[in-house]
């Protein structure tokens, strides 16, 4: 009976070793006097550590972390954002070109810890002035669910349920006041509801469809509504587990 127990564990088929992701978005926002439109793409690789995935019943996008396995995961993305706003001579864009470097681990029974080191370079053109600039970013998560930012805060809230084995619903709600925008220290205020479905077609290929609503307002704005949009943006992910 040992014999026949080692020989079926011997034969049992191996987990993936890491996932392959390739992703794209595209959003169109309209205000008074104003419209936004903005494209992104998005690859990353990342590789599981210490131990490949056990096939179990867990729903698929959850079991990296059921099974806790920590993974390292670089990434590449490029943004591309063009605004007519009614303060400018003429169309505004932004291109963003970047990377980031991650790494999760699990370094007790009861926490998990996520690090990342991140590089964009961000360049305009139009409108009435030019310019670039280069921004290093490392953050540390710890399970938090708010982010302090200059002048005030951020939120969120996110909710998955799986249905099937392969299939994902999933629901967040983010809210943030402050300096939420780079360029300047104006307070905003932004709502950002957002629904999701992710698909594994097979055990090894799996799509994600996001859409996400993101109302933004001045909060000092004079007249009211001249800097306040609404933004529904839409996107597709593809992911692929590598054996």
């Amino acid at each position: 009976m040992l014999q026949t127990l080692m020989i079926l564990a011997l034969g049992a088929p191996p987990g993936p070793w890491g996932e392959f992701q390739l992703g794209g978005a595209g959003s169109y926002g309209t205000g008074i006097g104003l419209e936004e439109a903005t494209g992104a793409a998005s690859v990353a690789l990342s590789g599981f550590l210490h131990h490949r995935l056990v096939e179990d019943d867990a729903p698929l996008s959850l079991q990296p972390y059921l099974q806790r396995a920590g993974a390292i995961e670089g990434s590449f993305s490029y943004d591309h954002f063009v605004t007519d706003r009614v303060e400018l001579s003429g169309p505004y864009r932004i291109d963003t070109v970047g990377g980031a470097v991650s790494l999760d681990a699990y370094p007790g029974g009861l926490f998990s810890l996520w690090i990342s080191a991140s590089f964009f370079h961000v360049q305009d053109g139009g409108g009435n002035n030019g310019w670039q600039s280069i921004v290093f970013a490392e953050r540390v998560y710890l399970s938090l669910l708010g982010e302090l930012i200059l002048s005030g805060g951020r939120g969120s809230l996110e909710v998955s349920v799986f249905p099937a084995r392969s299939v994902g619903l999933h629901a967040a709600l983010e809210y943030a006041e402050g300096a939420i925008y780079y360029w300047g220290h104006d307070v905003f205020r932004q709502w950002q509801p957002t629904a999701g479905l992710s698909w594994w077609i097979t055990p090894s290929v799996g799509l994600r469809l996001e859409y996400r609503f993101i109302h933004s307002e001045l909060v000092d704005d004079d007249p009211p509504g001249l800097n306040t949009i609404n933004t529904h943006r839409v996107a597709l992910t593809f992911r692929s587990r590598l054996g």
